[in-house]
């Protein structure tokens, strides 16, 4: 008996574990100072991008690395929808930028706003 009701638990960790990551984020950020018009993929998104990850020998088209490429509007939301991208920039997995320091809080607030706002 006690072993099915630790298979119990340790399933319904996993299923919040593995449940919608990108909610978790956009719901700790507030975003009202942040304007969503201006803080689009082509205002604002790629350019942080562009200088933090989607570069030659990380995420960029040529080298996706990991299979992720930031270097696209399509590849950009993909990642950060699905929050896998938060993550990443939050430090709670994989570390990214990987080598270096984490990313500023308005950065990361941007780009967690981006996503909540729609990822226009």
């Amino acid at each position: 008996m006690l072993n099915k009701f630790f298979i119990f638990c340790l399933l319904g960790i996993v299923l919040l574990a593995c449940g919608d990551k990108e909610q978790g984020y956009t719901d700790i950020v507030d975003c009202t100072d942040i304007d969503a018009d201006q803080n689009t993929y082509d205002n604002r998104v790629k350019v942080i991008l562009d200088g933090s990850c989607a570069f030659a020998g990380c995420h960029d088209a040529g080298t996706a690395s990991n299979g992720i490429i930031l270097d696209s509007y399509t590849g950009a939301k993909k990642e950060f929808v699905s929050g896998n991208a938060l993550c990443a920039i939050y430090h709670d997995c994989t570390p990214m930028p990987q080598g270096s320091d984490k990313l500023s809080v308005e950065i990361i607030e941007e780009l967690t706003c981006w996503v909540k706002n729609g990822a226009k």
